[in-house]
């Protein structure tokens, strides 16, 4: 007597899914199955055969993390910097991709795909002060263009950065600041309000 669905396939084992119980709907197998994590699911007996499913999701997750932590530098914070790049650069839904990879940033190839190989180029940020900085702000992420900044050096470079000419030279106002020992509220008052784009020393 030819076994029936069940019969034939219940006990069996197809990664780390062992399944409980079998069934056809619509022409098509499934597989009531545990996982050897103790999860339980349904999955299709065609998936499981041809590998394409062999846990209940927990296999993926596994490997995921051990790719992710095989450097042992998850939690610093220049692996923090690397993926923050990404995501302002990939992530369409990200808070910042607007002014990232919405306005055509990107990130380079060897960086985008390797952790290891932006730690290379870049090394550590020199203290927990520094952040990474393109030198040109419209330019993309990558060695030629980067370099290690503390905020308020970072802070000058951005496109909202408002600039003065002092001495001859156009420099950030913040900068300027520094130089004259002026107040930067003051500065800021008199090339904001006054149009002033001249400060004397």
């Amino acid at each position: 007597m030819r076994k029936s669905l069940n019969d034939r396939l219940a006990n069996q084992r197809f990664g780390q899914l062992y399944i409980v119980k079998a069934w056809a709907k619509c022409s098509v197998t499934y597989a009531d199955c545990v996982c050897d994590c103790g999860a339980k699911g349904t999955y299709r007996v065609a998936d499981m055969k041809s590998g394409n499913t062999s846990s209940c999701g927990c296999l993926r997750k596994l490997v995921t993390k051990k790719r992710l932590t095989v450097h042992g530098m998850s939690d610093t914070k220049v692996y923090s910097i690397w993926t923050d790049l990404k995501k302002r650069c990939l992530n369409k839904k990200h808070r910042a991709y607007k002014s990232y990879g919405g306005r055509g940033i990107r990130v380079c190839d060897r960086w985008k795909d390797s952790f290891d190989a932006f730690l290379s180029d870049m090394g550590p940020p020199p203290t927990d002060n520094h952040e990474i900085d393109r030198i040109d702000v419209n330019g993309h992420y990558n060695l030629d263009n980067c370099r290690w900044t503390t905020r308020s050096e970072n802070m000058r470079n951005t496109r909202r950065a408002i600039t003065a000419v002092y001495k001859g030279q156009r420099m950030h106002l913040k900068q300027i600041a520094e130089l004259t020992g002026q107040p930067y509220l003051r500065l800021y008052y008199k090339v904001k309000t006054k149009k002033q784009d001249i400060i004397a020393s």
